[in-house]
């Protein structure tokens, strides 16, 4: 199984070690690489040889007026581009942007912004839409059944357009991890029927690293990790 973590969150200022344990922790669980977001650069001998290492970075724009100028200033500086969709008129516009990968939700409010239109934009330019299933682990009670509901709605509209998904663990530690199985499992928590989330862990997860591969941003970009 050649799966990715596509949203690694590492803190501001990371110990080397701390890196490397959190991927040595992702190769044993079957990881074949990981989009790290990070402040710090990395050089290759902090890299696992068994993983490739995109970066990540996530723009959360307040404005849909702003997004293509925040995606200028940021595509020359990641692999991998996200914005997290708080509202709809995000979603909409990053829908029509290139150089976006992909959007992401990952809180109550980013899910809750998910209908037909928003679904239909991302399906129709062939664009992922990233299920953090962070969330899912951290919260307990009322609050996670809430989150659940409003996961389980959104994913209705998200089938129904046909939009290519991702599963991602939104982990910023070794111990917040999970294994590609474990990701496809939990995210029957968010509605995600099984065989949608396997292509999410797999097929979907292939087109993403091609579409990275491909993009004028990978090109420009000097790779924290190393080419496979």
């Amino acid at each position: 199984m050649s799966a990715y973590d596509f949203h690694i969150r590492l803190p501001p200022q990371p110990e080397i070690a701390e890196v490397q344990l959190l991927q040595k922790v992702a190769a044993t669980l079957g990881f074949a690489g990981l989009a790290i977001e990070s402040s710090k650069a990395f050089t290759a001998d902090a890299v696992h040889e068994k993983l490739t290492i995109f970066r990540r970075i996530t723009l959360v724009p307040r404005s849909a007026a702003r997004l293509r100028a925040q995606v200028d200033k940021h595509t020359k500086n990641a692999n991998l581009l996200v914005i997290q969709g708080r509202s709809k008129p995000i979603w909409l516009a990053a829908a029509e942007i290139p150089a976006v990968h992909m959007v992401m939700a990952r809180e109550i409010e980013d899910f809750m912004v998910i209908d037909s239109q928003t679904a239909r934009a991302m399906s129709n330019q062939g664009k992922p839409v990233e299920i953090c299933l962070h969330k899912l682990l951290v919260l307990n009670g009322a609050i996670r059944s809430r989150l659940m509901r409003v996961m389980n709605s959104a994913m209705d509209h998200l089938r129904r357009a046909d939009c290519p998904l991702i599963l991602t663990s939104g982990a910023s530690r070794a111990c917040e991890l999970r294994s590609p199985q474990d990701l496809m499992a939990l995210s029957y928590l968010a509605s995600v029927p099984e065989n949608l989330a396997k292509a999410a862990m797999m097929q979907e997860s292939k087109v993403l690293v091609s579409a990275i591969r491909h993009s004028t941003s990978a090109r420009s970009v000097v790779q924290i990790g190393r080419e496979k």
